[in-house]
């Protein structure tokens, strides 16, 4: 770890000093000059390790801090900071931020109204733009270019998919959405030579239309312009997929629905090896009603580290009358 360049801790042995799964606390003195820290990690010997919190105080209580006038973002739009949960997405609506990826936690961000289409920016370093974009939506073509994270971000309405490129300092970008329809969000950091944390992962998807359907009341058909398992009449109905997990961990499990009803319908999922022996038995998940055209998603996880191989995932719909199922992610 360095501070304006220069090395303060060097060769930290976590797992030496305090073995895993274990916080580490160091507390380092060091005098700023200029009224600017920067706190980077010039060389990182292996992964895995997470930052939890780093906080700044002074040795003089009659010292105050105050912000960096400088942002990362030159915009003519509003420039706001410090991203977070429980704040707004648009200046004009009561759409709060739910959940983020991690690297999105801290970053700078546009602040604008939903219909806004049109967004120019450039970064005054080098950095990554990410755009986040309703996920039920195709790509716009003005994200072409941009790679696809496999991360989410979920708000009090709906769903985000985050894209993200690498642009040079001082380059403008310009994000054309007028023939996007719907609202984007656009968010930058500084790139960084961090490993990405170790539990973000890749994602595989599993569709709904080649699982297994089980009962007389669930069959394959045409929903929202794609093949999707769905639940046409109430009974003993079931979907099952099998996942392939190809090392020992513990996984999360989502799945993307429609719920055209007005109320709330329950579905029990079981994890068991293809053999039979169960792992996770009968979980109650709740599949909340979906807005006209739209996708809601529900998460779980396996509940304990599973091995490399195959299992299967059955989600019980017995007192549904309907539901489309378009997919299983496992990560």
């Amino acid at each position: 770890m360095a501070f304006n360049g220069n090395t303060v801790l060097k060769n930290l042995d976590i797992w030496k000093e305090v073995g895993h799964d274990a916080v580490l606390k160091k507390t380092i003195p060091f005098q700023v000059k200029g009224g600017k820290l920067n706190i980077s990690f010039p060389q990182i010997a292996s992964g895995q390790a997470i930052i939890s919190a780093i906080a700044i105080a002074s040795t003089e209580k009659k010292n105050t801090f105050t912000a960096s006038s400088n942002t990362l973002i030159t915009s003519t739009k509003t420039i706001k900071t410090w991203l977070d949960t429980g704040k707004p997405l648009f200046r004009d609506s009561q759409e709060n931020y739910v959940s983020l990826p991690a690297v999105l936690y801290g970053a700078e961000y546009l602040f604008s109204e939903k219909s806004e289409k049109l967004y120019k920016l450039a970064l005054n370093e080098i950095g990554d733009i990410y755009v986040g974009i309703d996920s039920s939506k195709a790509l716009p073509k003005t994200l072409e270019a941009f790679e696809n994270t496999q991360s989410y971000i979920q708000s009090t309405q709906k769903v985000y998919r985050v894209f993200k490129k690498r642009v040079q300092a001082n380059t403008e970008v310009a994000l054309d959405f007028n023939t996007f329809e719907a609202e984007a969000l656009v968010f930058a950091l500084p790139a960084s030579s961090l490993q990405p944390p170790f539990d973000l992962k890749t994602t595989t998807t599993y569709k709904a239309a080649e699982a297994k359907g089980i009962g007389e009341g669930i069959q394959k058909m045409a929903f929202l312009g794609k093949e999707r398992m769905s639940i046409v009449k109430k009974g003993q109905n079931a979907i099952q997929w099998t996942i392939s997990t190809g090392v020992a961990d513990t996984y999360s499990l989502t799945i993307k629905y429609h719920n055209p009803s007005s109320e709330t319908v329950y579905g029990k999922l079981s994890i068991s090896l293809v053999d039979g022996t169960i792992i996770k038995n009968k979980e109650t998940i709740a599949l909340v009603p979906t807005k006209a055209g739209k996708w809601n998603y529900v998460s779980t996880t396996t509940g304990t580290m599973i091995n490399a191989g195959k299992y299967h995932v059955v989600l019980e719909l017995d007192q549904v009358g309907e539901l489309h199922l378009d997919a299983l992610d496992v990560q």
